[in-house]
């Protein structure tokens, strides 16, 4: 509720970023007059399994929307730096459980404009044991499913709440679809956050 400047990034205490972060991520989203958020790739402090990507998230509000349902879970866009006002409507949204509350907020963002990515880790994280990501891999297998039926619930609320005019168009529901019965809270496919030693 404080914050003036145009340009605001979400910062975790006890990560590290690049000297030039900040400065890559401005330019990509001065580059890109439809991009509300700019990102690089993201490690970890610790060099586990190398780098996280997330694509960019271009094209008409349908087509952004599509791309997140489809294919969006891991935030890294949640660390990018973005334009306050290009996305008035920036503010972290509520998750049960606090469960993937940063997957919301990117998708929250994702209505507002374009998720520009910068190739090449320039973010890195630190993995903690207690970290939240860690916690959410833990889940037996029918704890994964509730979390997951549940954020895809929100995921819905956070769309409408945020396009209530929104046509939602046979691409659009064949993507939500497939995200409710495709979980992503999977080790196979998001290995850097997975507890590898359990």
């Amino acid at each position: 509720s404080q914050l003036r400047s145009r340009f605001a990034m979400i910062l975790p205490h006890d990560d590290l970023i690049d000297r030039d972060y900040v400065e890559t991520c401005m330019a990509g989203l001065l580059d890109n007059p439809s991009a509300v958020i700019c990102y690089s790739d993201l490690d970890t402090v610790e060099d586990r399994l190398g780098a996280m990507e997330q694509h960019s998230v271009v094209g008409n509000l349908n087509q952004r929307l599509t791309s997140i349902l489809r294919e969006h879970f891991a935030a890294v866009a949640f660390r990018g730096v973005f334009d306050r006002t290009k996305a008035p409507n920036h503010a972290i949204p509520q998750a049960i459980g606090g469960f993937a509350a940063d997957t919301l907020w990117f998708t929250r963002l994702s209505c507002q404009g374009e998720m520009i990515r910068i190739p090449g880790a320039r973010y890195h994280k630190r993995m903690l044991e207690s970290s939240a990501h860690r916690h959410w891999f833990r889940a037996n297998a029918t704890e994964r499913h509730e979390m997951w039926a549940v954020h895809c619930l929100e995921m819905a609320q956070t769309i409408f709440d945020a396009c209530p005019s929104l046509e939602w168009t046979p691409e659009l529901q064949s993507a939500w679809t497939a995200r409710v019965f495709g979980n992503m809270l999977t080790a196979e496919k998001y290995p850097l956050y997975a507890d590898t030693s359990r």
